[in-house]
C-alpha cells in the first residue's frame, strides 16, 4: 500500500511541475448541445449566463468585477480541455484599479496574463478522485475573483457586470449602460448572446453603417 501512495504521489508532482500546454494557441473548446443542457454556465464562445450566484463572460469581452471602491476588468482569451477526463483551462487577462477612481487608462492600474485550471479526476482503487493543484481563484485588494469552467466568475461578495468590450481602452465605467450583478438566488437564469447584452444605440447603427 506504501509503495502505491508513494507512485501516486510522485506522478501528481511530475504533472504538477510539468508543462500544461504547448507554445501554440489551444483549440477553444465548445460545449455540446447536451452539456449545454446539464451545465447552462458552459456557454458558447458569444454567449453571456447570467444565474442567481454567478456569471459567465463571453470569450474575448471585458467582465467587470467590483467591491467597495476597487475595480477589476477580466477577459477570458480561451478555454479547451487538457489529456484527462474533466480536465480544463481558461486562459485570462486582467486590470485592477485600487485607488477608487475607477480609471483604467491611469499609469498605477496593475495588469497581466494567467491561466485558472481544473484538474480533471481520475480513480484510484476503484473509486473516482479529484487530482490536487487546481487553481481557481484569484486576488487583487479586496477583490477575490473564484472561476468555475469554463467562463463562470461567482459573485462571493463581489458586483459583476458583463460588457461586449474587447478591449480595456473602451472602458468607461461611467457608461450609462453598465448593469451590476449581485448575487440573488431568486433571479431567473438567463443565456443570451454578446449582441443582445446591451441596447443599440444611434452611434452603434452609423458605425455599423460607416464599416459596410
Amino acid at each position: 500500500m506504501t509503495g502505491k501512495v508513494s507512485l501516486l504521489v510522485t506522478f501528481w508532482m511530475f504533472m504538477l511541475v510539468c508543462p500544461v500546454c504547448s507554445e501554440d494557441t489551444p483549440p477553444t473548446w465548445i460545449p455540446s448541445p447536451e452539456i449545454k443542457a446539464a451545465a447552462p454556465w458552459a456557454t458558447l464562445p458569444d454567449e453571456v449566463y447570467l444565474g442567481g450566484a454567478m456569471v459567465a463572460g463571453a470569450l474575448g469581452r471585458i467582465l467587470l468585477i467590483r467591491k467597495g471602491s476597487e475595480f477589476c476588468a477580466l477577459k477570458f482569451t480561451n478555454t479547451w480541455l487538457g489529456r484527462r477526463p474533466g480536465e480544463h483551462y481558461t486562459s485570462y487577462e486582467y486590470y485592477y484599479q485600487g485607488d477608487g477612481s475607477g480609471e483604467f487608462s491611469k499609469e498605477n492600474v496593475k495588469s497581466g496574463k494567467g491561466e485558472f485550471f481544473y484538474p480533471g479526476r481520475t480513480v484510484y482503487l476503484g473509486h473516482p478522485s479529484y487530482l490536487p493543484g487546481r487553481v481557481d481563484t484569484i486576488r487583487f485588494g479586496k477583490i477575490k475573483i473564484e472561476w468555475t469552467y469554463t467562463t463562470v466568475v461567482r459573485f462571493r461578495g463581489n458586483e459583476v457586470a458583463p460588457t461586449p468590450w474587447t478591449s480595456i481602452t473602451e472602458v468607461n465605467l461611467k457608461d450609462p449602460r453598465i448593469r451590476w450583478y449581485r448575487k440573488d438566488r431568486g433571479r431567473e437564469r438567463t443565456t443570451m448572446h454578446i449582441d443582445q447584452l446591451w441596447p443599440r444605440t444611434p452611434g452603434d447603427m452609423e458605425e455599423e453603417t460607416a464599416k459596410e
